[in-house]
């Protein structure tokens, strides 16, 4: 009930800040967009201890997924750890690349928010207030 609550309050606080001004969204979003951490940066230094323990990791899922085949999603999970665990021993270099040329905006959110952000604001708006009432319910029966 406490979690409904809290995400019917969430969503109408969305939805009023998607129908204010514009302008408030601009900055909200000019001042979010910023990174906080440069996590490659970070991992760099440590690349072998990362990496080796990817690699482990990614080489227990593979066992586990052995064991239960029921659980065919830890092969996928299982090689993608272990590939980048190889990836952070042996090419270091090439995965900083790799990560520079991801950093590319592909699609920017925040122009196509704009654009609809009216509609946004009173669909989270009527969803929230409907999510609160069912709380409601939920909290008198």
């Amino acid at each position: 009930m406490l979690c409904l609550s809290t995400i019917g309050v969430i969503g109408v606080c969305f939805g009023i800040l998607c129908l204010s001004s514009p302008k408030v969204l601009e900055r909200m979003g000019a001042v979010l967009n910023k990174p906080v951490l440069f996590l490659d940066e970070k991992l760099y230094r440590f690349h072998v201890f990362v990496g080796l323990l990817l690699a482990v990791i990614g080489g227990w899922l593979i066992l586990v997924a052995f064991r239960y085949p029921d659980l065919w999603y830890l092969y996928l999970v299982g090689i993608l750890a272990l590939v980048l665990g190889l990836g952070y021993l042996f090419f270091a270099g090439w995965l900083a690349k790799f990560s520079n040329g991801a950093d590319v905006v592909v699609l920017s959110t925040d122009e196509k928010l704009l654009k609809v952000r009216k509609v946004v604001g009173f669909i989270s708006i009527v969803a929230s207030i409907y999510i609160l009432y069912v709380a409601r319910l939920m909290s008198a029966g």
